[in-house]
């Protein structure tokens, strides 16, 4: 009976202790008991390795977007600027808002980490968005945490946040599987964002209206053209001259063939056909 007794009090008083304290009663307040959260801090290697997934992943949005406008036939150059400033503004808008989804962005969510405030509770949108701010000084904010014993960059220590493990590292495969996944995810994005764009463009549109129209082709093929879904060139674009070449399957009931089309484009003029080879 007293040893039960003596167990209970050591039991007591190691539950009571500030420090322990503190650690059940942020468990006790997460919002999602069937997932508790592991209030540890991660090593900075795994803080710049989330950081650098969700750069590269930002990096290659705002590209494709970038050349989505280069691409453009009637593009102004005169209205580049004002393009220039409402990407670069709405790209630091999204990039401040990373981490707004539970606190986690998609290279924290590799890693296993996640945002919190003081209390362990996922913070405000705002303070979320706040925190990001002062991400693009990320040279600065690296030395802060490396010199901090909070390992807190300026972002959480003006918003009270800070970064914690939630579920344990996925290993070095894990991490390695999960890194390959998003980069052939990206890479796919990027070629279907160029085929897209090639299929947008004014010499793409004079070239398969041509093939459609040409009875030499309908004769080889038959009547009802289709056209692969990955056509293959180049189209150039500069102080109102171009010059295209594009490649492309085109398929009727009869036959499939591969049609090579050269276009050119003078300033003040429509796109033209050069020459074409089946």
């Amino acid at each position: 009976m007293s040893k039960t007794i003596t167990v209970l009090i050591c039991c007591i008083f190691f539950i009571t202790t500030p420090q322990n304290l503190k650690i059940i009663t942020m468990m006790i307040n997460t919002k999602d008991d069937k997932h508790l959260e592991l209030l540890q801090n991660p090593s900075v290697f795994r803080r710049v390795c989330a950081f650098l997934i969700d750069h590269v992943i930002f990096t290659i949005v705002v590209v494709m977007i970038f050349f989505v406008i280069l691409g453009q036939d009637n593009l102004d150059i005169s209205a580049m600027p004002i393009k220039m400033i409402i990407l670069l503004a709405a790209a630091f808008i999204l990039y401040c808002s990373k981490d707004i989804i539970n606190g986690r962005s998609i290279g924290k969510r590799v890693f296993g980490l996640a945002v919190r405030d003081d209390n362990n509770n996922v913070p405000k949108a705002s303070k979320l968005f706040i925190r990001n701010l002062f991400t693009f000084l990320w040279p600065v904010e690296l030395i802060v945490i490396l010199v901090s014993q909070q390992k807190k960059k300026i972002g959480d220590r003006l918003v009270h946040t800070n970064v914690i493990v939630i579920r344990k590292n996925k290993g070095i495969l894990g991490i390695i599987l999960s890194i390959s996944s998003i980069a052939i995810f990206f890479i796919c994005i990027i070629l279907f964002g160029v085929l897209q764009i090639m299929k947008q463009s004014d010499s793409y549109k004079v070239a398969t209206d041509y093939i459609q129209s040409s009875s030499d082709i309908r004769e080889i093929v038959g009547n009802e053209i289709k056209f692969g879904y990955f056509p293959m060139g180049s189209i150039q674009y500069e102080n109102g001259y171009g010059k295209s070449d594009l490649t492309m399957k085109v398929k009727g009931k009869n036959k499939t063939i591969s049609v090579h089309i050269l276009l050119d484009k003078k300033p003040g003029s429509d796109w033209f056909i050069e020459s074409v080879d089946y």
